[in-house]
């Protein structure tokens, strides 16, 4: 009888990831320690944060060059932020149908099973497509949902 595999961090990849971690700027400076000058004389010992990251369209395998100056792209193209749109658009509506069907509250056993499961697969393929209101700080959108209360109806849509 085969035993099932082990996939555990060798003691070499352990050591890079502990590394790793201990120069992520929140582990070199603690928030209640964060001050301009704190923050400033660990960001050189810090992880860099990449100079390219991949177009915001999950359907997109693309790579952004970071700008020098200027606005940061979030989309390797026009279309294929109009892409991102619109397909978030369209899974927002398709949520919103099939929270309605489930409000309602009628068919069988079966029926509603079916819609449950095509609810919970739109929201797992809306989780690609969040993204705050304010592109230029997804740090509020966190900020945001943990202050939600969770019987609010924004909540239960998504």
């Amino acid at each position: 009888m085969n035993e099932p595999t082990k996939t555990r961090l060798t003691t070499s990849k352990r050591k890079a990831l502990r590394e790793l971690m201990s120069r992520r700027l929140n582990t070199l400076v603690p928030l209640e320690g964060a001050t301009i000058q704190s923050v400033a004389a660990a960001c050189p010992k810090a992880v860099a944060s990449p100079l390219r990251m991949r177009c915001l369209n999950p359907e997109c395998i693309k790579k952004i060059a970071r700008p020098a100056a200027g606005r940061l792209p979030l989309f390797c193209s026009r279309s294929c932020r109009e892409a991102f749109d619109y397909e978030r658009g369209e899974l927002l509506a398709d949520i919103s149908v099939l929270n309605a069907a489930m409000q309602a509250g009628k068919g069988s056993h079966a029926e509603r099973r079916i819609v449950q499961v095509e609810l919970a697969n739109k929201r797992w393929c809306l989780q690609r497509y969040v993204v705050p209101a304010d592109r230029t700080q997804p740090e509020q959108m966190v900020n945001a949902r943990q202050a939600s209360t969770a019987g609010s109806k924004r909540a239960n849509d998504l």
